[in-house]
């Protein structure tokens, strides 16, 4: 239906209701058809770019009817509840086919963008690129490249690009859709708020700090005349800034104006509401970072208080990780173990027992320990952490401790992420392969690599061997160009495992 221009328009909520209606069933992020009857029906239908005959339609529906009447009994009954649906199905089929006479439907784009977020939501990123694109095409063809509509679509795109981290390619294209929305629209309308926000953000992860601040600044001003001062709404922005300030070590002003939306929130909600105890918490945390220990504790306990009123939950945990790390930096030990130990406890009952932020509280409840010099405690936690976070990896690390024993290799380089459509991708090199030598150099860690990828950008080589070893067996070679090759690595202790 995609390639022919009659995916439905709202192609998520069509699905959710098609789920409603028991015709289909969502697994995960995506749809599967019920009844194996229902797949073989639509899978066998025809879909043409020209208007389909009514005639055929019938024809379609009457070979449904038939496959129902030789169903088994027990299966008629359920079967002929939903005909309705199959029937209003049909017809909508038949309606799109007839209405589709333009080149570009106007709900087509629509109905793209919606099924590349979808994709994008399942990791599919590829496919939702490629959706994306076709989407600007068709809405630069049926509106003008200047059109909002451009806009949005141009936003996605970008938006994809910039949770890839591909900064360079989001940056024109969010400056593309904030050129053509501030043309367009109104200085206070959303949607050109929403543009000036993800160029901020954007910015603000390129270290473009004053870029960022001009564009945060103006939204704040807007926000401010619309609404007042110190609204809720101006505290969004204030609080981006406010971040924004932390990030450059502008720690006074960071401090000023998170003052400045406690008190925005104490005012609208009261003491005692858990955006209160946030704040606090966050503010907690920029203490610690300038070694304001004894404010830190206050602000921490305070929010602990306030989210203390429910139960231990998952925010309750990050209080007490936040006081144990608090009380590391102290060297408060006792009351550092004893927040981390329930901090962990929680996280296990609440979030499960391989989420990311529990390997990473046990992480940090082992360099407690190695602080202490209580490394066998350590080593116990530390092994659990590399067992949780190279959990996909630990047959490839256990082939190579049983391939390499010999040369007594204690770490190992592992290729944790390949950037699409980088050097390392394009030549083939994959995600979970051990990076053994560089230019030559035998490796130990990921910082001696990147120290000789640093030292080696100016290198005249125009090709520079690396040796790899797949599946934890087999040596490959590849030539690379000097610099960055687009991989993410990290250092692995082989006697963890």
């Amino acid at each position: 239906m995609h390639l022919y221009h009659q995916v439905p328009f709202k192609l998520i909520n069509f699905l959710d209701y098609a789920t409603k209606l028991i015709l289909m069933q969502k697994i995960g992020g995506g749809y599967i058809f019920i009844h194996r009857l229902l797949l073989e029906h639509f899978s066998s239908l025809q879909v043409c770019s020209k208007p389909k005959k009514a005639e055929s339609f019938y024809s379609d529906l009457g070979t449904y009817l038939t496959k129902i009447k030789n169903c088994k009994e027990q299966n008629k009954v359920w079967l002929w509840g939903i005909i309705g649906v199959v029937i209003t199905l049909i017809i909508t089929v038949a309606i799109t086919n007839y209405s589709n006479l333009k080149k570009y439907h106007p709900d087509t784009p629509s109905s793209l963008n919606e099924l590349a977020n979808l994709y994008k939501s399942q990791g599919k990123d590829n496919e939702a690129e490629a959706l994306y694109k076709r989407s600007i095409e068709i809405n630069e063809n049926e509106f003008g490249k200047d059109h909002p509509v451009v806009a949005i679509s141009l936003n996605n795109l970008a938006n994809l690009y910039y949770s890839q981290e591909k900064y360079e390619k989001a940056e024109p294209l969010y400056k593309r859709s904030l050129m053509i929305r501030g043309t367009k629209l109104e200085k206070n309308h959303p949607d050109l708020v929403t543009a000036r926000n993800n160029l901020a953000e954007l910015y603000k992860s390129q270290g473009k700090y004053e870029e960022a601040e001009h564009l945060l600044k103006i939204n704040l001003e807007l926000v401010e005349t619309q609404f007042f001062k110190n609204s809720i709404e101006s505290a969004k922005y204030l609080i981006k800034l406010g971040r924004l300030y932390w990030s450059q070590k502008k720690y006074k002003k960071a401090d000023s104006f998170f003052n400045r939306i406690i008190e925005i929130y104490v005012k609208k909600f009261g003491n005692e509401h858990t955006e209160v105890a946030y704040l606090l918490n966050e503010l907690a945390l920029l203490y610690k970072s300038i070694e304001r220990y004894d404010e830190a504790e206050q602000l921490l306990k305070r929010s602990l208080e306030i989210y203390g009123k429910a139960h231990e939950n998952s925010n309750v945990a990050i209080i007490f990780k936040n006081l144990g790390s608090l009380y590391k930096s102290k060297k408060e030990y006792k009351k550092a173990e004893h927040f981390y130990k329930r901090c962990i406890r929680i996280q296990e009952k609440e979030i499960g027992k391989e989420n990311p932020s529990l390997i990473e509280s046990i992480n940090d409840f082992a360099e407690l320990f190695e602080a202490q010099g209580k490394y066998d405690e350590a080593e116990l936690l530390y092994k659990r952490f590399f067992k949780l976070k190279y959990k996909e990896y630990l047959n490839v690390i256990n082939r190579f401790k049983k391939n390499y024993s010999s040369q007594e290799t204690k770490t190992i380089v592992l290729i944790v992420r390949v950037v699409e459509k980088s050097q390392a991708d394009s030549i083939g090199i994959q995600k979970g392969d051990i990076i053994m030598s560089y230019l030559g150099t035998k490796l130990n860690t990921a910082e001696e690599l990147l120290e000789i990828v640093k030292s080696s950008t100016n290198n005249k080589q125009k090709q520079i061997k690396v040796m790899i070893v797949r599946n934890g067996e087999k040596e490959i070679e590849f030539n690379v160009k000097p610099g960055s090759i687009g991989i993410q690595i990290d250092t692995v202790y082989l006697f963890m495992f």
